[in-house]
């Protein structure tokens, strides 16, 4: 891009010879590059199962700081490294995938900072950097390419190694002197401006960027003044003055005069971090200098080019780093201009030469940095000239009286006090009416998209005639046209950047653009008449308590490039937090007209949306109708008894052109939802595109639903590294006119790929789940066709299979016919371990600040341990629980460290073969001497006391109902924590005498709303959940989840479909043990009657079975210890 500036010294005919060449040359080489992208299979089918360089890896490495530490989030700081040394555990070599010496790390750490240069040891985990996921975002991995960092890595320590001899000079110029030089100069700087200033100096004249000096440049950025908190020409010009004009005055030759110059940029340049624009400047003052001692004239702008092209060449990755090219694009653009225009001189009389040069170097800087500025920032203030204008000289002045004070300092402390009162002052005044402005500037703010290639074909031939025009108004003695001119350039090049972006599609289609989210889902379809809808906002990063996602950093600045502010309506699918997590961003910086909430959804709106603006779990509704063209959202509906999974209760957005489908999105829908709505929707036929369901995991997809709809294509986005997920941001246009359809430049794959040829029959057609031998329900084997594959060991399932279905050919688990057994656990004492508490289930390893909880296989019943062992029932128990946990943690923190037998202290990790599975490493709590009872149906001591009262615990229930009857409303009936005995039921105001009202408050709501949660779920998988209890704790001040969490020994599990009120329904819990015992002659206390194999392995299976059911994955992942 240079080309033509540099071409400007040869007349107007060498500059468009250049521009022109320039111009053949990159569109050609672009043309042919897309033209080999598009013919690669990967880019029209990506395949997911292709090899990848590993995410993250582990190692011992040995660093040189190659730049100046900043603080990061966490109270982290963050460095420039170097890889001198990389070796992962394990490996005689290093690996090919590992990093190589010379690598660049961009280094987060722990504790002091080392200095920069020196030579560091540490346990590294290294990281790729993310890419940009979202056209135009910010592109996190280009950037440190630019700074030459292929890397992230994090140390928690880090230990400074300082070699003896003088073989390290990196090292001791860093730590002698460079980094005391630093410190000196902070410290004066706090000596002569107060706290603020001090940072904000500290940064402007040294890059020595901390939390204050962003909080204090924010305001700036939004007015487009970002530049002046870069270490920049102006300071190195500050520099030159301060060093020449001692010089000058004293009547020096140049050389001499310069020589000072030569020794002090060099460690001046070192000390600001050497970014591009000082070394630029420090570049073009060298050969300023220079020139008149090697008796030539000196051609900025020729120097410019040199100095770009000596550095590319020393380092050609710098070419990617966008501050570098800003740099060099606003001081090529001002220099070309100035020649052009004779010095940027428009007017004689003085106040107006000044304002006419000052707009002049801000409408050059901002013309020739326009592609990179659309392309980096994605907005821009219209304010920004007249803010410049203003701007600029007084900070120029606040930075001469800030290094003034800093030179006197030393000498006179006054002196450089008194210069940084005059500084202060200017700095407070400057930023107290940026600020001001600030606040009030939204509304001038306008998105840039990034230019396409013919836009930017148009940019550089525009430039190149307004250079040609100026010059030639110069010629003709017409300087105020040619400010006129230049000031028209600024609304011509917004114009060209926004314009195209605001017409959808380019054509007047109807276009979808699925964003990529990583785990989330976010669309948006817009109309040629304006009218769009946004569907999902996505998840978040980070887990409980995170509230940023990609929403706020990806989609809001790509829908602000494109100056979509306003939406029509906002479709939120479902509850889950992955589709709702930017919910809350997308409400305060967007216009919404309405939003429309499947499932839990509306809860992410609370307090934030007006609720008339809200349509809670509609049924049918017609979002817009154009043309021929109509969008429908319908739900599948909740089948009889008023529950389903959250998944299920989805909102389908349905796109039809006329009579035919032409999309169907379907949010994180599953096979029963689907096959709920396919009921209800008998007109649902073949689409184009179906965005697949759960992110394109078995669960969706089943075949009847991929039978009827039968896509053309399927979409999916999901976290990287999963096998149905996409990584890309893919637009779909469907013309005004009908189809063809143009097909999507990147597609997901997905089960609808597979035949009934190539993988195992989910269910055969109609069959349903077949009934036992005793005529109950199965609802662990389900009616299978033929795979035809091999039964071979090993094999967990076929593909196609929901995790709760069994293929015929999976290897028995342990404890059934064919698998092999694990020993039943008595007591940890039995592994030669001392427990210091021992329960009817549990034995309890007190740990300091942290409990080992072990869950044996001893059963209880009428309060009496038996003898005998239930093989598996402590690690039914204990992975329930973890699956509980896992599920719940959005929703309340909970007390588990790790359950991994491997991790836990000495000398437990001994054990882990025993362990594994049915033990986990928890924090200790400050429990609530409360136990959480939530009933939802009518039954066990709830029904003999609703039955004596018609009331369970004081509240009153209507008449006539029958054992397991669903309960109008699920009702909190706490009880006392009993350490010995039966625990008695209380009341809430008895509740709120033990912990308090605010705390009894939160404890039934979260009581209440995890039951509600949980039921939910179990519905969905064909269970009841008729009871349960929770315990609660205090760990840091926060209400936690402990304990175990509905597990068959807290909870009433039902079968769904052999629920009948006024019956005893068969639960899945040691019910088979206490029947066999009322069948003997015992008084219910010690010592216990033997039991026989059969029931205890029968009441093994039941806790098994209900394992499987709800948490399959759990159930496969630990099913060695079962």
């Amino acid at each position: 891009m240079l080309t033509p500036l540099l071409a400007c010294g040869t007349g107007p005919g060498g500059a468009l010879l250049a521009g022109a060449a320039t111009f053949g040359l990159a569109g050609a080489w672009g043309w042919g590059e897309a033209t080999a992208r598009a013919a690669r299979v990967d880019a029209v089918a990506p395949d997911p199962w292709s090899p990848a360089v590993a995410v993250r890896q582990d190692g011992a490495a040995l660093l040189r700081i190659s730049g100046w530490s900043s603080p990061a989030a966490g109270g982290r700081w963050r460095a420039p490294a170097r890889v001198l040394h990389f070796r992962m555990p394990g490996s005689a070599t290093a690996s090919p995938c590992a990093a190589q010496p010379g690598d660049g790390v961009m280094l987060t750490g722990k504790g002091p900072a080392p200095p920069i240069g020196s030579l560091v040891a540490c346990q590294l985990s290294l990281g790729r950097p993310r890419g940009a996921g979202i056209e135009g975002a910010f592109d996190y991995r280009r950037h440190l390419a630019g700074r030459r960092l292929a890397w992230t890595g994090r140390v928690d320590s880090v230990t400074v190694i300082v070699p003896t001899g003088a073989s390290d000079i990196a090292g001791v110029v860093g730590r002698r002197w460079l980094d005391p030089l630093q410190r000196a100069l902070t410290r004066t700087l706090s000596l002569v401006l107060p706290p603020r200033e001090s940072s904000l100096g500290a940064s402007v004249l040294l890059g020595a960027r901390d939390a204050d000096s962003r909080r204090t440049s924010q305001p700036f950025a939004d007015l487009g003044l970002a530049h002046l908190f870069a270490v920049s020409g102006l300071h190195v010009g500050i520099l030159l003055g301060l060093v020449l004009a001692p010089a000058r005055a004293a009547g020096l030759g140049p050389l001499a005069a310069a020589l000072p110059v030569f020794i002090l940029l060099p460690p001046y340049a070192v000390l600001t971090g050497l970014p591009g624009s000082v070394i630029r400047a420090a570049g073009l003052g060298t050969l300023a200098l220079l020139a008149p001692c090697l008796g030539r004239r000196f051609d900025p702008l020729r120097g410019l080019g040199v100095i770009y092209a000596a550095t590319v060449a020393w380092e050609p990755t710098a070419a990617l780093d966008i501050g570098l090219r800003l740099s060099y694009l606003a001081a090529g653009g001002i220099l070309g201009t100035s020649r052009a225009t004779g010095g940027l001189r428009f007017c004689r009389r003085r106040p107006w030469a000044w304002l006419g040069s000052g707009l002049g170097v801000t409408l050059a800087a901002q013309w020739f940095t326009l592609p990179l500025a659309a392309q980096a920032f994605g907005r821009i203030s219209l304010l920004a000239p007249a803010a410049n204008l203003v701007a600029v000289p007084l900070f120029g002045s606040a930075v001469w009286m800030t290094v003034l004070g800093l030179a006197l300092a030393p000498v006179w402390l006054p002196a450089g006090q008194a210069c940084g009162a005059f500084a202060w002052l200017q700095f407070r005044l400057l930023a107290a009416a940026v600020a001001w402005t600030a606040a009030r500037a939204e509304a001038w703010d306008l998105g840039l998209p990034a230019m396409a290639s013919w836009q930017l074909g148009a940019w550089l031939m525009l430039g190149i005639a307004l250079l040609w025009t100026l010059a030639a108004l110069r010629r003709a003695g017409r300087p105020g046209r040619s400010l006129l001119v230049l000031g028209l350039s600024a609304p011509l090049g917004l114009l060209l950047v926004v314009a195209p972006s605001r017409v959808p599609g380019g054509r007047g289609d109807v276009v979808l653009t699925q964003f990529d989210v990583g785990q989330g889902d976010c669309g948006l379809l817009e109309f040629p008449d304006g009218w769009a809808v946004l569907l999902d906002t996505a998840g978040v990063y980070g887990g409980r308590g995170a509230t940023e996602g990609p929403f706020q950093r990806e989609v809001l600045p790509w829908l602000h490039r494109r100056g979509r502010g306003r939406f029509d309506a906002v479709v939120l699918t479902h509850g889950h937090r992955d589709h709702t997590g930017g919910a809350a961003a997308a409400a305060a910086e967007l216009a919404v007209a309405h939003w429309y909430c499947g499932g839990k959804a509306a809860a992410a709106l609370a307090g934030v949306v007006d609720p008339s603006l809200v349509t809670d779990r509609p049924d049918t509704v017609t979002l817009h109708r154009w043309g021929r063209w109509e969008v429908t959202l319908v739900a599948a509906p909740v089948p009889e008894g008023g529950t389903a999974d959250e998944n299920d209760r989805s909102l389908v957005l349905l796109l039809y052109l006329g009579w035919d489908l032409r999309l169907v999105w379907s949010g994180d829908l599953e096979e029963p939802g689907e096959e709920r709505l396919l009921a209800a929707h008998p007109h649902l036929a073949s689409t184009d595109v179906w965005k697949a369901g759960h992110h394109g995991s078995d669960t969706s997809g089943g075949r009847p639903w991929l039978a009827r709809l039968r896509p053309g294509w399927s979409w999916s986005v999901a976290e990287s590294g999963t096998a149905t997920g996409t990584r890309a941001t893919v637009p779909m246009w469907w013309p005004a006119t009908p189809w063809p359809c143009a097909a999507p430049t990147s597609t997901g794959r997905s089960r609808c790929a597979g035949t009934a040829g190539d993988a195992c029959a989910t269910t055969a057609p109609g069959a349903g789940p077949p009934k036992r031998p005793d005529g109950r329900l199965d609802t662990r084997r389900w009616a299978h066709l033929p795979c035809g594959r091999d039964a071979v060991a090993g094999h967990r399932g076929c593909p196609g299979e929901p995790p709760h279905r069994t293929c015929r050919h999976r290897t028995p688990l342990r404890g059934e016919p064919g698998g092999e057994s694990m020993p039943a656990l008595r007591s940890t004492r039995d592994l030669g371990l001392r427990p210091d508490h021992e329960g009817k289930v549990r034995d309890i390893f007190d740990l300091g600040d942290e409990l080992l909880v072990v869950a044996t296989d001893r059963v209880s019943a009428f309060d009496v341990i038996m003898n005998d062992l239930v093989p598996g029932r402590g690690v039914v128990l204990n992975v329930m629980s973890l699956g509980w946990f896992k599920r719940f943690g959005d929703v309340v923190p909970n007390h588990v460290v790790t359950a991994d037998p491997h991790r836990f202290p000495a000398p437990f990790n001994a054990h882990a073969a025993a362990l594994g599975g049915r033990s986990m490493l928890v924090r200790k709590a400050e429990r609530f001497p409360v136990e959480c009872v939530v009933r939802g149906y009518l039954a066990g001591s709830g029904f003999k006391s609703y039955r004596a009262t018609g009331a369970i615990c004081g509240q009153p229930l209507p008449a006539g109902l029958k054992l397991a009857d669903r309960l109008p409303h699920p009702l909190f009936t706490p009880t006392t924590k009993a350490d010995e005995g039966h625990d008695l039921d209380m009341t809430f105001a008895e509740v709120e005498d033990a912990v308090g009202a605010v705390q009894a408050k939160a404890l039934r709501d979260l009581t209440l709303r995890l039951y509600g949660e949980g039921a939910d779920f179990a519905r969905g998988r064909g269970v009841v959940l008729a009871d349960t209890k929770f315990e609660f704790g205090l760990i840091d001040g926060r209400v936690a989840l402990i304990d175990e969490v509905m597990t068959p020994d807290s909870s009433r599990f039902w079968p769904a479909g052999e629920v009948v009120p006024g019956q005893e329904p068969p639960s899945w819990d040691k019910q088979i043990l206490r029947n066999h015992l009322e069948t003997l002659a015992w008084d219910k206390a010690p010592p216990p009657p033997p039991l026989p194999q059969d029931v205890l392995a029968r009441t093994a299976q039941r806790y098994r079975e209900v394992l499987e059911i709800l948490f399959p994955e759990e159930a496969a992942a630990w099913q060695a210890y079962l």
